[in-house]
This record gives C-alpha cells, structure tokens and sequence, in this order.
C-alpha cells in the first residue's frame, strides 16, 4: 500500500512539479518568439507558481531585456524614440509608438498624436479615445460607451 502510494505521489509530482517556477529566482526566457515567464503570485494566490508562456505573433519579436525581462517588441533592437521614454511616444503627428524598457511594442494610427514633456502621448481618435460618433474614430466605430474601439 505504501508503495503504491509513493509512486501515486511520485508520478503527480513529476507531471505537476516540472512546470513549477520560483518567481524569486527564475527569470524570463525567449524560446523561439514565445515568451516564457513565472508571474509574480497575487495576494491570495495557495497554489505554487508554473511557467506561463505567450506568442508574440508574426508582427512582433520575443526579445530578453538586460533586466531579466523578456517582451515582444517590434524590432530586436532598442528604439531610440522609446529610450527613457513613458509608456507611449508620438512616432509622428498621426501615429502613437508604444515603448516598454526602451522597445517600441506597438503602434496606433490616431488623427493626431499630441505630448506633454515626461507625460505618455495622446492619441486623438485612437482606441478608446471618446466620441460621440464613428466619425469622431481613426477606426469608424464608436461603442455605446461613448469610446473608440476596433472596427
């Protein structure tokens, strides 16, 4: 009976304890374009933490950040717009660049792109920009809520 409950227990651990991560110590990894991760447990959180893993996409690069970061970004390499940068940066009158730890992630077509100094831009028209209407919209939708979203 022992034994068998040993190698019952053995053989859970092995499928449930290989995927374990210590957010403490283990760092992010690219493993192709797939970002692999131990998130950080929330407050309440009893279960111990496993490995999460997230494509970055075909428009988009797995990219290890010298902090032990791993994200997707747009290029392999740093944007110089993004360096030192808010959360999001004008890449041009009509255009929000969105940057985290110096790479550029994403983009968002806007009918204009504005900044405060120090501040993330604004992107007027842009998703979740308000409206009143689908004409007050980059993409020609405006949601009951009065906000821009996908067309």
């Amino acid at each position: 009976m022992r034994a068998s409950l040993l190698v019952v227990s053995l053989s859970l651990c092995l499928h449930g304890c290989v995927d374990r991560c210590d957010p403490d110590s283990d760092v992010d990894r690219c493993e192709g374009n797939t970002i692999v991760s131990c998130p950080q447990p929330g407050p309440d959180q009893l279960v111990p933490d496993h490995w999460t893993s997230r494509e970055c996409g075909e428009e988009q690069v797995c990219v290890l950040v010298e902090s032990g970061t791993a994200l997707c970004a747009i290029d392999d390499a740093p944007d110089p717009r993004c360096e030192g940068a808010p959360s999001s940066v004008c890449a041009d009158a009509t255009t929000q660049l969105y940057c985290s730890l110096g790479y550029a992630t994403g983009t968002q077509d806007c009918f204009s792109c504005t900044e405060e100094e120090g501040e993330s831009a604004a992107c007027a028209g842009g998703f979740g920009s308000a409206c009143a209407s689908g004409a007050d919209c980059v993409s020609g939708a405006c949601n009951p809520q009065g906000h821009c979203v996908a067309s």
